[in-house]
């Protein structure tokens, strides 16, 4: 079983390696936020998310090229990253609950059980490095580490140099609440009985 534990984590994300991640994540962004064809192809937003995955995939190669105990699995139109045979990270658009935007298929169901161990690699624990733009959608925001506990995140902090610099502190993500309604804008006063008879007597006159 491989629970990620994230003081481990920590140990194998060097911050040498995190300025690896760091910097792929802001060239990518900037790749899609500088190309010509950026205005032909903004329709929807997954085609941005599509295009900066591209762009990432493209960036942490050239940055841990030179890194032997880092290397690239690859597959149907994803990929993942394996540091020292001993984490497994895989690369995600952020949600609102600071998770990674995916569909629910059984491998994803079963790659966010934090009890269950990857196919073929026992005791390699695995995590998700999600990002987050800004509001104008040009720049990285923030950078998260999380393991998952299926929609929810076990545990997650920033990267440095990610919009938290030197944050070394728990991310605790919680949806947004719908504001609550006070007392008053719940309770509406009855009107009078008076009042009801020349409201009702006011409508009657109206009507003849």
């Amino acid at each position: 079983m491989a629970n990620p534990t994230e003081s481990e984590v920590r140990k194998i994300i060097t911050p040498q390696r995190e300025g690896k991640v760091d910097r792929a994540y802001s060239r990518a962004v900037a790749d899609w936020v500088e190309s010509p064809d950026r205005s032909k192809i903004s329709r929807w937003p997954r085609t941005r998310a599509n295009v900066i995955f591209e762009y990432l995939a493209n960036h942490l190669t050239e940055e841990f090229e030179s890194d032997q105990n880092a290397r690239f699995e690859w597959g149907d139109e994803t990929f993942r990253l394996i540091f020292d045979e001993k984490l497994l990270i895989r690369f995600k658009k952020a949600t609102k609950n600071g998770v990674g935007s995916s569909i629910p298929t059984q491998a994803e169901i079963d790659f966010c059980n934090p009890q269950l161990d990857l196919p073929g690699m026992p005791g390699v624990q695995k995590v998700e490095i999600s990002y987050k733009l800004n509001a104008t959608g040009t720049a990285v925001d923030r950078i998260n580490v999380a393991a998952r506990d299926q929609d929810k995140p076990l545990w997650a902090y920033p990267l440095s140099g990610s919009g938290e610099t030197g944050s070394a502190d728990v991310i605790t993500f919680s949806p947004t609440q719908p504001p609550v309604p006070s007392i008053d804008e719940m309770v509406k006063p009855r009107r009078a009985k008076s009042d009801e008879k020349r409201a009702h007597g006011a409508k009657s006159k109206k009507g003849q």
